[in-house]
């Protein structure tokens, strides 16, 4: 479990999202996070699944 958790910590990816894919208000405000968090699931899944 530790070692998973520092992985995820690691992962460039995250930095990624929550740096530039993500808008700053994302952080801030419960309802641009929300908003956020659904648009990105979103476009998520029918990527995943093509």
């Amino acid at each position: 479990m530790r070692t998973l958790f520092v992985a995820t910590l690691l992962n460039p990816k995250g930095l990624l999202f929550a740096g530039t894919i993500f808008p700053a208000i994302a952080f801030v405000e419960a309802q641009a996070y929300a908003f956020s968090m659904l648009l990105f699931a979103g476009l998520l899944v029918p990527i995943a699944l093509a």
